[in-house]
């Protein structure tokens, strides 16, 4: 599967490269120059009275030979006199390749990565690592190691090879892993208030809210990682679990400070600045999925199935815990186009109120069309249903999101920025706010729409992890005041290129 060792007699030689290509060739292709047997028979005490370049021709001579026990004992010698030789190890990690002991070739190779800094050297040992990891029965290390072979490599064709050999291990590996991280700045880190005032519209009523009720701006990092599992696989199933958490956390401005501190009472002079840590979140899930195809289906479809248990926490408490049940089909409508729907039955438990407590029913729906030119069309269409014994806590929403993706990229080669743009659009109409007097005739709706521009930098990447920006605008509109809200941000991101 990993064929990058077959390229490696036709780069240009480095100390490493010049020492054991032609063993290599042997391990890789099965073939190579057959040397003199005259230094085949040779002592230890022989060994060790050779110069550190005999010796290493020595033991690539016996790598040829097919003789690694050989190569090993000469490497012994040799690594005795330099523990720090990289040469050294890379000849071990071909001799025990050669060997079939790919968890000492792993090994060794690692020690030859470590101990090297030329670049061409790494990327050899670190493909030499990856394949034999692969051969020992350890798909994550071997990505591990693909991912450092892709670091040492500027040459596009073996990076597509690397990518090539990543997503085929990834197949074989039954754990999955995602990661996503962003930093960003933000003029509403806490979806507050864009004005002082409390306004009801339809009643007499006009009140102050709180600073910290009110736009706070600020620093938001995030970090989004998933793990998953596949128990069973077949042709047409596969059954995994998974667990994911997504953590937020907000560094207030110092105007933000000022802002959300309380005003001084006789009962509290010196009132207590809010940390940052009552504006961040934390959401974690642990979920079981199943899809399998629909026997005999004309579209190819697929039923997706999924059951998950959730909390979630904002600052120094418990925002509520809940468990949901997916179900639902995707069909391939044509070559190019995809469509989806699925419903959720959800249960919400809120420890600090029974009476938020509350079920949610929603239907998505979605389309997929890939373009003739190579872009992707997104659509999606959300209806829920939210009930609750609290009358302030029940509402019906809808929203429709639709996002294009650009096959090609734009910018100059430094950049070589991948972009995709989305608008979200939505409304929720709330059965009940406020208390008698004080209440919304009609109860609360909301309006609010969101957009968002996102440049991939393929160009700036670390291990095939590559930068990503993404400005982001929203407004939500409503007939109570505290509830009308905007954001800007700009976030700079990682993502996977693999």
């Amino acid at each position: 599967m990993i064929q990058h060792c077959v390229h490696l007699v036709r780069r240009s030689k480095t100390r490493i490269q010049t020492l054991v290509a032609a063993g290599c060739a042997v391990i890789c292709l099965g073939a190579g120059q057959s040397f003199s047997a005259d230094y085949t028979d040779v002592t230890p005490a022989q060994i060790r009275q050779i110069s550190l370049d005999k010796g290493r021709s020595l033991a690539v001579q016996a790598l040829n030979n097919s003789n690694p026990v050989l190569a090993i004992e000469i490497s012994r010698a040799l690594w005795e006199a330099d523990k720090r030789d990289s040469a050294t190890y890379a000849i071990i990690a071909l001799a025990y390749a050669q060997m079939d002991n790919h968890k000492a070739a792993r090994k060794a190779a690692a020690q030859a990565y470590r101990f090297t800094k030329v670049k061409p050297d790494r990327l050899q040992m670190a493909e030499l690592a990856a394949r034999s990891s692969l051969r020992e029965g350890r798909p994550t290390l071997t990505q591990i190691w693909l991912r450092r072979a892709a670091i040492n490599t500027n040459d596009e064709t073996a990076t597509r090879q690397i990518a090539q050999d990543y997503g085929k291990v990834r197949q074989l590996n039954p754990w999955g892993f995602r990661l996503f991280g962003s930093f960003r700045p933000s003029d509403n880190v806490n979806n507050g208030s864009e004005g002082g005032l409390q306004v009801i519209y339809g009643v007499p009523y006009i009140g102050r809210l709180s600073g910290a009720d009110q736009a706070l701006s600020g620093l938001v990092g995030t970090i989004d990682a998933a793990v998953s599992y596949r128990l069973n696989v077949t042709k047409a199933s596969s059954t995994s679990i998974g667990a994911r958490a997504y953590v937020k956390r907000v560094a207030l401005s110092n105007a933000a400070k000022i802002l959300a501190t309380p005003n001084p009472t006789p009962l509290d002079p010196n009132p207590t600045t809010p940390s940052n840590r009552g504006f961040g979140s934390t959401f974690a899930e642990f979920s079981l999925k199943h899809s399998r195809e629909i026997a005999g289906s004309k579209r190819n479809a697929i039923a997706n199935y999924g059951l998950a248990l959730d909390g979630s926490w904002y600052g120094h408490n418990t925002n509520y815990y809940f468990g949901r049940i997916t179900a639902g089909r995707r069909w391939n409508l044509s070559d190019n186009t995809q469509l989806s729907l699925s419903g959720a039955f959800e249960v919400r438990d809120v420890p600090s109120s029974t009476l938020a407590d509350s079920t949610i029913v929603s239907l998505t729906g979605g389309l997929v069309r890939h373009m003739a030119r190579g872009d992707t069309l997104r659509f999606m269409l959300t209806f829920a249903d939210t009930d609750s014994d609290s009358n302030q806590q029940r509402y019906k929403s809808a929203n429709v999101r639709a996002d294009y993706q650009f096959k090609d990229t734009f910018g100059p080669k430094s950049l070589n920025a991948k972009i995709s743009a989305g608008l979200t659009v939505g409304y929720s109409d709330y059965e009940a706010y406020g208390f008698f007097p004080v209440a919304a005739p009609g109860g609360r709706q909301e309006t609010f729409v969101y957009a968002d521009v996102t440049a991939v930098f393929k160009s700036i990447d670390y291990a095939r992890f590559v930068t990503a920006v993404t400005v982001w605008a929203g407004r939500k509109s409503s007939n109570v005041s505290r509830f009308n809200t905007k954001e800007l941000s700009v976030s700079l991101g990682i993502q996977s290129k693999f």
